[in-house]
């Protein structure tokens, strides 16, 4: 068993031996063929809320709750990652999931949401929701992602190191099996949409529907506009402690633990969640 908090030399030794008996010089290594380093990282990610009050036709006003951003994994050792913002939500609370021009008008069909599907994600991961009480939470990842037990109860980082250790047949188990936005794993939620989440928007993005004069869509295009996205937002409910083995949109894989679910100390007190991770191969 590889022992991660002492393979920092080690590692380099056993890179190279591969690359000398690999006749292949440029095929790189699979996570799971590599040592797992321990260089423990953690952030906190805050629910997202794009609620915003329109004053007038150029000022809009964030709720208290107000966040935009999402999480991104690092691509180096030099940071923990990035908090991109969705800036598609800086004046609108709401973005079109989808979009069908209605034939022979200005207006066009949308499905219209507060959350985007996990393929638009800016980052890899969206806190939907937090219950600091329960301590869960909803996520939304954008990459593949697989489960791993046992649940690990710590925030000790050296701890961390350990369980990563003494689980490393099973995160390369897992490495093969990742689902896509963890579709079918303990926790997955698919939401679904109907006839009633579909509005009427016209040129300039306000939503007209069921205004004089607005036509509404055929079911034929109601129908596309749904199957466009059946399947295609899936939340993933989570608990401290629970371990996911995770690909992230930039090919790199992690493991991380779900470390805290918490609430701000002032007003409006807002609701985050905190994972700690190491980087795979």
């Amino acid at each position: 068993m590889i022992n991660i908090k002492k393979c920092f030399i080690s590692a380099s030794i056993g890179i190279l031996l591969i690359f000398m008996a690999n006749s292949c010089c440029d095929c790189p290594l699979e996570p799971y063929d590599a040592p797992i380093i321990c260089k423990v990282r953690e952030v906190t990610i805050t629910e997202f809320n794009p609620g915003i009050n329109q004053i007038d036709d150029s000022t809009f006003v964030p709720v208290p709750e107000y966040s935009i951003h999402t999480y991104q994994f690092p691509n180096s050792d030099l940071n923990s990652g990035i908090l991109p913002n969705d800036e598609r939500f800086a004046d609108s609370d709401v973005i079109a999931l989808a979009s069908e021009p209605i034939e022979d008008t200005q207006y066009s069909a949308v499905i219209l949401d507060s959350y985007p599907i996990n393929k638009d994600l800016k980052g890899d991961m969206m806190v939907v929701s937090a219950d600091p009480v329960n301590l869960r939470a909803l996520i939304r990842f954008k990459g593949s992602l697989q489960r791993i037990n046992p649940q690990f109860l710590s925030e000790n980082a050296d701890e961390f190191c350990d369980f990563i250790d003494n689980n490393e047949t099973q995160i390369n188990t897992a490495l093969t099996d990742l689902k896509e936005y963890g579709k079918g794993l303990t926790g997955s939620q698919f939401i679904s949409y109907n006839s009633t989440n579909i509005d009427v928007i016209d040129a300039n993005g306000r939503i007209v529907t069921n205004q004089d004069g607005v036509p509404f869509p055929s079911q034929n295009m109601i129908d596309k506009l749904l199957n466009s996205i059946s399947e295609q937002a899936v939340n993933m409910l989570v608990e401290i402690g629970d371990v996911f083995v995770y690909k992230a949109i930039d090919g790199k894989f992690f493991v991380f633990v779900i470390a805290d679910v918490s609430q701000g100390t002032f007003e409006p007190r807002k609701r985050r969640v905190t994972i700690m991770f190491n980087r795979i191969g």
